[in-house]
């Protein structure tokens, strides 16, 4: 029996859906079956815990959340293989994928295993092989992604839906007798679409729109409240006056701060033609609406697109969770000044507003307290003689570790030479094997303990002066210069209010949650008012 640590990824891909829908079975599921048998073949023990599977493209790393378990795992430098159905399932990404894939492989000394052969990154001949055959699977990834947006493109000009969802007032059905999908109507759903559409022409407006759609109960088509943004989507899409659409917002790949990042931007070429599918929508309703927006737009007042509000993005209501917004409003207790308001735009929810010059001022004063106590707290000598009985302990792990690592290797070498039999080597194993995984926890729990103490000295070193310097300057720099400088050292903020009325303008309740070392969780500042 092969000894060491063994794990097994698992990756579904795009050829394997094509082969499920065509009946070959599902793919995990096989892989798995082959792997194992692999495993049992050649002697490898695997344990439940040490599969990795995910269905995900192998385009990026950055977008396979398991592969990067599985790398990180990797590069502790303890597995001794990892077996996989082919070099292409560990990924088909760019050169600078490939490179931190084989790269990890080849510094931890790690076999690649598949049912034809097993590679060894430190054989030459082993490294050039693995990296001529990722190049191909580039290069036939790239292939495939030209097939899809060709196939893509030829099924929209035939007049089919090619989304993945079908939007409110539509099922997606397949067709009967050819490739592709189409739309069909959902007669409920289109008594919602007609409601929306005649409501706004007879002057409603979309958050009035939202609110009579929250009175009558009726939510989108994931389940959530309509609100008004979903409703101008809604009433500026044409599919419901049979259109369907291609490449209206591509995905571009850009480089932002030396990061590889995905953007959506307004494509030049858009594919737009008339659907197979059943209008909902007739043409004279459509270019009325259409009409109404173009001279809203026409006779709409320009709009200060400045920041008005330090807390923009921040802020959170405690009952619905989401973001606070931020308007103005007459002030009559000051000859009808300009006040900005804080409020929840969530329909129906019971969190009332305040004036954002009072929350932000309660904000400041609640950060600056916070900083003197956590720096009270916090600039205490640490306790150096628990530092030390941590890394001792540690050492101790380390070497004992050592020592059982050494004794599992003695028990299989005793097995080769037929001192032992099967039956006591798998008790004698199995035993150590429970010792090795029960250290390798305490030394897990050890190292993040120290690393969490470490991090303190780091936070006293960055957060506090950075806290210090924006609290006396805040007062002086504009509302986005403070909305970026509190981002930099507020995690986030909770705010809820449940008096209303003269008497109650600051009986509001904040919870201000500082980026701080996880230690210190749950680390929020609660400041009750009234």
């Amino acid at each position: 029996m092969e000894t060491g640590r063994y794990l097994i990824y698992l990756r579904k891909s795009r050829e394997d859906r094509d082969a499920e829908m065509k009946g070959e079975g599902e793919t995990l599921a096989r892989h798995r079956r082959e792997l194992l048998d692999l495993a049992d073949r050649t002697g490898i023990l695997v344990k439940e815990e040490d599969i990795f599977e995910e269905i995900v493209s192998g385009d990026s790393i950055a977008a396979r959340p398991v592969m990067q378990k599985l790398l990180t795992a990797v590069e502790q430098g303890n597995v001794t293989g990892v077996l996989c159905i082919d070099i292409d399932r560990l990924g088909r990404g760019n050169m600078i994928d490939q490179g931190i894939i084989q790269q990890t492989f080849l510094y931890s000394n790690t076999l690649i295993i598949t049912p034809s052969k097993t590679y060894d990154m430190s054989d030459e001949i082993d490294n050039t092989t693995v990296e001529f055959k990722s190049l191909m699977a580039r290069q036939e990834l790239n292939m495939i992604k030209k097939r899809l947006i060709h196939g893509r493109e030829a099924s929209v000009k035939e007049g089919k839906w090619v989304g993945s969802e079908p939007p409110y007032g539509y099922n997606k059905v397949k067709l009967s007798k050819e490739k592709g999908y189409t739309l069909q109507v959902n007669q409920e759903e289109a008594k919602i679409v007609k409601l929306i559409f005649d409501l706004f022409l007879k002057g409603f407006g979309a958050n009035r729109i939202a609110g009579k759609l929250g009175e009558l109960g009726i939510k989108t088509n994931k389940g959530n409240a309509w609100s008004a943004p979903s409703v101008i989507h809604l009433l500026k899409n044409d599919v419901y006056v049979g259109k369907v659409h291609y490449g209206r917002k591509k995905k571009i790949k850009v480089m932002e701060n030396g990061i590889l990042v995905e953007k959506r931007k307004v494509g030049s070429d858009t594919v737009c033609v008339d659907g197979i599918h059943e209008p909902i929508i007739n043409m004279e309703t459509w270019e009325k609406v259409c009409d109404k927006f173009t001279y809203s737009r026409a006779h709409s007042a320009p709009i200060d697109r400045t920041l008005k509000n330090p807390l923009a993005t921040i802020l959170k209501c405690e009952k619905c969770g989401y973001t606070m917004s931020c308007q103005p409003r007459n002030d009559r207790t000051q000859s009808n000044k300009k006040r900005y308001v804080l409020f929840c735009k969530t329909k129906n929810c019971s969190c009332h507003a305040s004036y954002l010059d009072l929350v932000e001022k309660q904000f400041i004063n609640s950060l600056n307290g916070w900083l003197e106590q956590y720096k009270t707290q916090t600039l205490e000598p640490q306790n150096q003689n628990n530092t030390d009985i941590q890394k001792s302990a540690l050492q101790n792990i380390i070497s004992e570790l050592e020592k059982l690592e050494r004794q599992l290797d003695r028990t299989c070498e005793l097995l080769e030479q037929g001192l032992y039999s099967k039956e006591l080597f798998i008790a004698r194993s199995s035993k150590l094997y429970n010792q090795i995984n029960t250290l390798k926890k305490q030394k897990e729990k050890l190292e993040a303990s120290i690393s969490r103490d470490s991090s303190i000295e780091n936070y006293k070193k960055e957060l506090f002066p950075k806290t210090e310097n924006l609290l006396e300057s805040y007062w002086s720099l504009d509302s986005e210069a403070k909305n970026t400088a509190l981002k930099e050292i507020i995690e986030r903020a909770t705010y809820v209010k449940e008096k209303y009325g003269k008497g109650n303008e600051d009986a509001f309740t904040l919870h201000i949650y500082p980026r701080l070392p996880k230690k210190q969780n749950p680390c929020n500042l609660l400041l009750r008012k009234r």
